[in-house]
């Protein structure tokens, strides 16, 4: 099984065992996974005794991410509540975490290094809405920055509360991402250094005690082709040739920022 890491921006609720509840989601996911709950401090920085847990993330780790979002927004926002020694109730902060943060967090205290892969789970309402305009997409591009590749699952419609009721499977309970419109709100993202790619599923995406399953991948757009900046020493090297000119009249060229193709005539 994979590693991985639930990242709450609920601040989990304390003696309360009830569903729905501030940071369920995370505490089902928890249950079905075995991955530990990260509860986001506002600085979006780890404590001393969360350190191990962050380090356990590299190639092929899964990271689970629980909050409130919207279509095109940045961030994820949670109910914070600070860690004081307080014997009174204290009002949870609403607060928000960029998806830069939530990168930041995972590339400098995590074990991942340029060309690992990671799978992130976006458990927030319409983070995959609007293609490349999504806040799923925007995270995408971020791992990209630091050479990390990424399939980031999300919906591009409303998330529904974990309400405490678990499938049942062979091997245990599992935990369905749920949406008001079921698998076909589902939008999951791939990232590499050369494209992205958008799919939808035909099957509800599963947390289980393997990590996710339910992938019934279909209708593939290609939102980024990038090999123009690998292709540039190539091309180059083509448009110089003297064999090329000689027969440029020959072919039919078409050179895009996009895509690189010689048509023979």
């Amino acid at each position: 099984m994979p590693t991985g890491i639930v990242l709450s921006s609920q601040s989990p609720e304390k003696n309360n065992s009830k569903f729905p509840r501030r940071g369920g989601t995370g505490a089902g996911i928890n249950k079905v996974t075995n991955y530990p709950v990260m509860k986001m401090h506002r600085d979006a920085k780890p404590r001393d005794d969360e350190i191990d847990a962050y380090k356990a993330i590299e190639n092929g780790s899964i990271v689970f991410i629980t909050g409130h979002s919207n279509t095109g927004l940045d961030n994820i926002t949670g109910d914070y509540i600070p860690s004081l020694a307080s014997s009174q109730p204290i009002e949870p902060i609403s607060t928000e975490w960029t998806y830069q943060q939530f990168r930041d967090l995972l590339v400098d205290h995590g074990n991942l290094k340029p060309g690992d892969h990671i799978t992130v789970v976006l458990w927030a309402c319409n983070a995959g809405e609007g293609d490349l305009s999504s806040g799923a997409a925007l995270m995408g591009r971020l791992f990209r920055e630091a050479g990390i590749d990424t399939t980031i699952i999300s919906s591009a419609n409303p998330t529904l509360r974990f309400n405490g009721t678990y499938k049942k499977a062979a091997d245990g309970d599992v935990m369905e991402f749920k949406t008001v419109n079921g698998a076909k709100d589902l939008r999951i993202f791939e990232f590499t250094k050369e494209k992205t790619v958008m799919w939808k599923n035909k099957n509800p995406i599963i947390a289980t005690a393997n990590g996710i399953e339910g992938y019934n991948l279909y209708d593939p757009q290609e939102l980024e082709l990038l090999e123009s900046d690998q292709l540039t020493p190539v091309l180059n090297e083509i448009c110089s040739d003297k064999c090329y000119k000689d027969n440029v009249n020959k072919d039919n060229i078409y050179l895009t920022r996009m895509n690189f193709r010689i048509i023979q005539h």
